[in-house]
């Protein structure tokens, strides 16, 4: 895989640039009550982000056209979301200050990695009680010759620069400080983000921790923050949410489900355990395997 045929994310995610669609199964182990909507309410123009920035999460086109139905002088975007990939997050930063709408950005919950970068397109961020934000380097890996490698390398620092600049537009610091909180993976109390310029001002709301994430990728992250892994679904009805969570349509997590069902409804294990929890742990056993791909460990 070459830097040419595969994309990158802040937590140093690689994959094909055209993935499979049934290859998002695998991902639903990530969150626990991910969500994004987008709703009118008393004249103001209300959009939840409760979601990773990625085709597995929220993408650039998914918020794009969520835009194109705002009518209202006002945004308010609220915003639980571990990062995600580089490139969707700056596309969804610059449609923000493309819309005319006033953008207000109230950080309910964890506002981490290219996530911050869209709260920066904000016209004022605010920070909820208990909430947090996080800036870091942006990281990956990739497969391939000696100058492939260098490309990616200066790649990577090319992305680390705009991030910079990016926080240098509202941070009280130097450029220099900026980029060596970054290299640190550093958290931010609201009073915190606030102090140094990340957000602007705290705000009388409560943090909402309705959606969690696996968060283990990062060094430093709060344990009350992170979703520590989705429970194993143990019903067909539970693998239907799950796989309807990792992007399948309902319609076809349900085709899913069934096909296996059919196929393997009467077999056993020899451990008695039934096929559903056989093909549970099959999942299960290539999540965890793609986390350690992710985190550059051997299989």
């Amino acid at each position: 895989m070459t830097t040419r045929s595969a994309r990158t994310d802040l937590r140093g995610e690689v994959f094909p640039a055209k993935a499979r669609y049934d290859d998002r199964a695998i991902f639903f182990a990530r969150s626990q009550g991910a969500r994004f909507e987008s709703r009118v309410n008393n004249g103001v123009h209300e959009i939840e982000l409760y979601d990773e920035i990625s085709p597995w999460g929220v993408d650039a086109r998914s918020f794009r056209n969520a835009l194109k139905g705002v009518k209202a002088s006002r945004i308010v975007l609220r915003i639980n979301s571990p990062g995600g990939w580089v490139h969707e997050g700056f596309a969804i930063a610059n449609d923000l200050r493309d819309h005319p709408a006033t953008v207000d950005v109230i950080v309910t919950g964890l506002c981490a990695s290219i996530a911050t970068v869209v709260a920066m397109a904000a016209d004022k961020v605010y920070m909820a009680q208990g909430t947090r934000m996080m800036i870091h380097r942006p990281w990956g890996f990739v497969v391939g010759v000696a100058d492939e490698m260098r490309q990616y390398a200066d790649l990577l620092d090319a992305y680390n620069l705009d991030i910079a600049k990016a926080y240098n537009a509202r941070m009280t610091v130097s450029e220099e400080k900026i980029l060596a909180l970054m290299e640190a993976e550093t958290w931010f109390t609201g009073e915190e983000a606030v102090a140094i310029g990340l957000a602007d001002e705290l705000h009388e709301s409560d943090a909402d921790l309705s959606a969690k994430f696996n968060l283990s990728r990062f060094r430093h992250a709060p344990d009350e923050m992170s979703a520590h892994g989705t429970p194993i679904p143990t019903t067909t009805r539970d693998l239907e949410k799950a796989l309807r969570d990792a992007g399948l349509g309902r319609a076809a997590a349900k085709k899913t489900v069934a096909n296996f069902t059919r196929a393997n409804v009467s077999q056993r294990d020899a451990e008695g355990k039934n096929a559903l929890a056989t093909i549970l742990a099959d999942l299960r056993s290539a999540s965890s395997t793609l986390e350690r791909l992710t985190e550059g460990q051997e299989i």
